[in-house]
């Protein structure tokens, strides 16, 4: 049934409680850059760290010669080489003591004899299946296609010069803070589409992220399949953060400092910067397919004056922002598993998603997106 304007449908509720529907969008998973973490979390020798591109375990090691990232599975007898989210130890199998390179070939075999081991490291077949990684913006990125699209071809200029601008302020030299790992129980694509649109801000966050934000004064643009969504600040939050980059001696922000400004690097890595300071990144990763992992962490720019008094202001301003944070945070989640319950609860999977115009336009060419992709 076609809907009158300004109204229209979205995906099937297949879509967000089937897991035959999360294995189809594998194809996405595996086609698209993804962020996985973040580069300075690979500083040190043998750093690592875990992730997941849809069903697909992966690992990025930090080798002497640079970034690798492997399928998580030892070519011997399928051990998981990583199990901690993120660590410092050598690409060691931890079951039968394999050991692998850059390249992924084995570089040490316990009990086999040196001849056997020059056979073994020529045998591709005794080597890791090795990913498409890059280190841009402070973040890792990671593509599992044999022949993925170049990074920056894939993020496009636009998307590219946002990152660009937040970077300095946040994953690239900003100062982390009140990370969080938590399991939501929602489908990941609910998830995102809660960061996608503000018309539930006044009646999820009534009394919280609504009177930071002018909703009325929203400006949106598609980059691609990534999108971006200006919001000017109230006045009174736009009067209180310029006060606080005065007094904090942050550097000047090539975003607009009045707004809120938020990007989805599609498929599930989020960005905004409010106030021209504060940096909030998300990595939504799905699970299954009514639960979803996310990564969020907040920056805020490094002062140029590190007076003891400053300190003391960021001391007290970042532990305020990190306790409105968890609870906006909480006030989400809350909503996407109603979403959740409320879908699986219906049981009428043809049922398709009704999106309203065009306030929901962001969360319609994410669903354009992911029909484009699987």
């Amino acid at each position: 049934m076609t809907l009158p304007t300004p109204f229209t449908h979205g995906l099937a509720a297949a879509a967000y409680v089937s897991p035959d529907a999360l294995a189809r969008e594998q194809r996405l998973w595996s086609s698209a850059w993804i962020v996985v973490g973040y580069a300075r979390d690979l500083d040190a020798a043998d750093a690592f760290l875990t992730a997941r591109l849809g069903r697909l375990e992966i690992v990025v090691q930090r080798h002497r010669d640079g970034l690798s990232a492997f399928v998580n599975r030892c070519a011997h007898r399928g051990s998981a080489l990583h199990t901690e989210r993120r660590g410092t130890c050598a690409l060691v199998c931890p079951y039968h003591g394999w050991r692998y390179d850059g390249a992924g070939q084995p570089q040490a075999i316990p009990f086999l004899p040196p001849a056997a081991l020059a056979i073994a490291r020529a045998t591709p077949e005794l080597a890791l299946r090795r990913l498409a990684v890059e280190s841009r913006h402070g973040l890792v990125w990671v593509c599992a296609a044999d022949a993925p699209t170049p990074l920056v071809e894939f993020l496009g200029e636009e998307t590219d010069n946002l990152l660009a601008a937040i970077a300095p302020l946040g994953p690239v030299a900003g100062e982390p803070f009140g990370r969080q790992l938590e399991t939501w129980s929602a489908n990941w694509k609910t998830c995102v589409e809660g960061t996608l649109e503000g018309i539930h801000v006044p009646f999820v966050h009534a009394s919280s992220f609504h009177a930071v934000v002018d909703a009325q004064k929203t400006e949106v643009t598609c980059h691609g399949r990534h999108l971006v969504q200006v919001t000017r600040l109230s006045s009174e939050s736009a009067a209180w953060w310029r006060q606080f980059r005065a007094r904090a001696g942050f550097p000047t922000s090539a975003v607009d400092p009045d707004t809120y400004t938020h990007a989805l690097i599609f498929p599930s890595f989020a960005v905004g910067i409010t106030g021209g300071a504060l940096v909030s990144t998300q990595l939504y990763t799905p699970t299954s397919a009514a639960a979803t992992e996310l990564d969020h962490v907040q920056w805020l720019p490094t002062p140029a004056r590190a007076s003891a008094g400053v300190r003391a202001i960021l001391r007290s301003v970042t532990a305020k922002l990190d306790a409105d944070n968890r609870g906006i945070l909480a006030e989400d989640r809350a909503a996407a598993e109603r979403v959740q319950r409320g879908l699986e609860a219906a049981n009428d999977p043809a049922h398709r998603i009704v999106l309203a115009l065009p306030a929901e336009q962001r969360i319609a060419h994410f669903h354009q997106a992911i029909e484009e992709s699987v």
